[in-house]
């Protein structure tokens, strides 16, 4: 899963903020109702992507403290 397609999908909705939770589809707030992005869930993996793809080395090891 790609964060700026997850990203650009919300601006199209016109969204206000995105929530990226494992186990769960990533959902977008339109007009105060959130509205699932995908039908997948997201895994670990995918969560722990999407974040790798807006930090950098340095923070991600200050996250894992």
């Amino acid at each position: 899963m790609d964060l700026v397609e997850l990203l650009n999908k919300a601006v199209e909705l016109k969204a206000s903020d995105v929530h990226i939770t494992v186990n769960l589809s990533p959902i977008a707030r339109i007009n105060g109702k959130f509205q699932k992005l995908s039908q997948d869930l997201l895994t670990n993996n995918d969560v722990y992507n999407l974040a790798s793809q807006i930090t950098n080395r340095s923070e991600e090891h200050t996250s894992e403290l």
